[in-house]
């Protein structure tokens, strides 16, 4: 080959790998932002639907708990059936839910189309960063790790900007549009991976066969726990139905851990990888990052908008006071490890976080707005110090042949998050609600007006009504508030007693490299 088919052949390739970096930048965006940019149009969902305090956690955590629960088996499916046409086919998924979405005349259908965006998201996020790693087979390992890292910028950045996203399109056209705004970059990505993407062949593993039964029994437990939360909360907890729900949920749970147990090297997620001490905290503290903050903020914009009549924007402009310290603090997250250690690191992120969590009980549902502030501010900075470590900790202590297993683990575990979050606060604060409207202060229609308040409706024609509406909705978000920070301090001594050094995987034949940042003290 002479030297000019060379640099061409060359220069192809860098064309390539900056076309698929582009793609799966914008898809992580696109799939992300579809987490939290539905928060803010809540309170417009529920007045346009009349949708009850469920029916918005589940607008919320139908997209949730289908992606969560796909992604374990997409890593699965894309070594089987190719990442490229999985991709394709999540983004038409992802593209014609979010047309359902946008048409959606009941709550029911909202939540179903949901799900299936949901599906399709799993489709698109679970091999996106393969396929960058895959474009840059044969160029340097720099340049594949920044590729990989825009891409997962990109998602951090939705993650963060969602809301005021979604608070500009409600606010310029109607909760539709931020499910409309889909359909086209839908339409341009389909375009752009068929011509630009390129197509890599690979042998299939030996052992490469899906766990079928694991990936049913992985979805069952998720979404009949949520099922059976969010309807006991609402319709009470001795309801058969409930009952029902939850002890399928619980059966099903401990019928996905005794098979995964059985299958060992063929199981969907390898539960021996849960004896590495930091390896579960590093899931753990996924977890919790994402349930004390995506599982609060569609409780704390239903506050904004009914005790305070925000609209969607301003409400997105108020939790920016969350998201610009949350980008600034997560840069400064790894220079900090490099000096202090990620264990500490991790400790005093949490210990940040439940402060400003704690800082949110001082909010007054007839005070000012701005009370919220110190805690978003807060807890934007200690939630962003965490950030760069919740993926790379559990890479980084799982075996080398299990790194996509402990990937895709890490991944599972921000969605599940988000759905525990929205379920559990909620059964909090219905309960809340509940306990504070009485037959005596409102009369014989005291169980309806406390579901109205609870799906965050607070302004009545009654100024007495009013009161009482946003008092008992405020005192429930602040018991929200002091959950979560204990729950937050919970995580910061995890984090302290199970992040050791010692589990880092340290040079091994199979890969040769010794990790470089630092788990426990320098």
């Amino acid at each position: 080959m002479d030297t000019a088919t060379t640099e061409s052949a060359t220069l192809a390739a860098g064309v390539r790998r900056r076309w698929t970096t582009a793609v799966a930048a914008l898809s992580c965006f696109l799939m992300t932002l579809d987490v939290t940019v539905v928060n803010v149009a809540l309170p417009e969902i529920q007045s346009d639907l009349d949708a009850s305090l469920d029916s918005l956690q589940w607008t919320v955590n139908a997209y949730v708990l289908a992606f969560a629960a796909l992604l374990l088996t997409v890593g699965s499916l894309s070594d089987r059936y190719g990442r490229r046409s999985l991709f394709l086919a999540g983004l038409a998924v992802f593209s014609v839910a979010s047309a359902l979405c946008m048409t959606a005349r009941s709550d029911t259908a909202l939540i179903a189309a949901r799900a299936v965006q949901g599906v399709g998201g799993a489709l698109v996020f679970g091999t996106c960063l393969a396929l960058v790693a895959d474009a840059h087979i044969g160029a340097a390992e720099e340049m594949r790790r920044k590729a990989v890292g825009a891409a997962i910028a990109a998602g951090a950045a939705a993650a963060a900007l969602g809301p005021l996203i979604g608070g500009g399109l409600v606010q310029a056209g109607s909760w539709q549009w931020i499910f409309a705004v889909n359909i086209p970059i839908g339409v341009v990505l389909i375009v752009a991976t068929v011509l630009r993407v390129p197509t890599v062949e690979r042998t299939p593993a030996i052992d490469g066969a899906v766990d079928r039964v694991g990936a049913v029994l992985v979805v069952v437990p998720l979404f009949t726990a949520n099922y059976g939360l969010l309807t006991g909360a609402d319709s009470g907890w001795g309801q058969p139905k409930v009952v029902a729900a939850l002890t399928v949920a619980v059966a099903t749970g401990a019928g996905f851990v005794w098979l995964e147990l059985r299958r060992s090297g063929t199981a969907l997620l390898d539960l021996e990888l849960f004896r590495i001490p930091t390896f579960a905290a590093a899931i753990v503290l996924g977890f919790v990052v994402r349930l004390l903050t995506f599982g609060i903020f569609p409780f704390l914009i239903l506050w904004l908008a009914g005790a305070h009549e925000m609209s969607a924007f301003r409400t997105g402009l108020v939790l920016t006071a969350l998201a610009v310290p949350l980008m600034i603090a997560a840069g400064v997250g790894t220079p900090l490890a490099r000096v202090i250690g990620v264990a500490r690191t991790m400790t005093l992120a949490m210990i940040i976080t439940a402060a400003g969590l704690f800082l949110g009980t001082l909010i007054a549902g007839t005070g000012p707005w701005q009370m919220a502030l110190p805690c978003l501010v807060t807890v934007g900075i200690g939630c962003g110090l965490a950030m760069p470590h919740l993926m790379n900790l559990a890479v980084d202590v799982a075996p080398p042949d299990k790194a996509g297993m402990a990937t895709g683990a890490a991944n599972t575990a921000l969605p599940l998050g988000t759905a525990a979050g929205v379920a559990l606060f909620g059964v909090v604060l219905s309960s809340r609600v509940h306990a504070e409207i009485d037959t005596e202060a409102v009369g014989a229609g005291a169980e309806r007006f406390a579901a109205a308040v609870t799906s965050g409706i607070l302004r009545y024609p009654n100024a007495a009504q009013t009161e009482l509406a946003i008092s008992a909705f405020t005192h429930g978000l602040r018991l929200i508030f002091v959950l979560a920070g204990c729950g937050a301090l919970a995580a910061a001594i995890i984090s302290a007693l199970l992040l050791r050094h010692v589990d880092r995987r340290e040079s091994t034949p199979a890969t040769g490299q010794t990790p470089t940042d630092t788990i426990g003290n320098p």
